[in-house]
């Protein structure tokens, strides 16, 4: 995140909302931010208010809160119309894997890549030793 976060050429970085990896990213990005940019924007299926109550702080420290407001009666589909807006309006994508390609991150990283956009995976138990470090400081 660090290298994202100070690479000038990067205008904006975007995130999925969801707790976890999204928060801790978003987090991580925060804190290694100098300025106002890159841009921060989470983006969520429905509202922030439907989202996780432990994300909604996280949250709404991003610049910019996008709302998507698809309906709650297919969740699974929220969040797959979710996961290509945020790959659509992508240049570049940074997954978060646990490397079940079945998952939502799964289908994620196999749009991207049929979009022909550069995807980094990040194993989750990797970042999760990173930013434990960070919390300590």
């Amino acid at each position: 995140m660090r290298e994202l976060v100070t690479d000038p050429s990067v205008g904006r970085i975007i995130f999925g909302g969801a707790r976890g990896a999204d928060t801790e990213a978003l987090l991580a990005a925060l804190l290694f931010r100098e300025g106002t940019k890159p841009e921060l924007v989470v983006v969520v299926p429905f509202q922030v208010e439907d989202q996780p109550f432990e994300t909604h702080e996280i949250t709404n420290m991003a610049d910019l809160v996008v709302e998507l407001n698809y309906t709650r009666e297919d969740q699974y589909d929220a969040y797959r119309k979710r996961n290509e807006w945020i790959v659509t309006n992508s240049l570049r994508i940074v997954a978060f894997s646990n490397g079940n390609m079945e998952s939502g991150t799964g289908n994620a990283i196999r749009l991207a890549r049929s979009m022909a956009k550069t995807v980094k995976m990040v194993k989750v138990g990797e970042w999760r030793k990173r930013t434990s470090k960070l919390k300590k400081c």
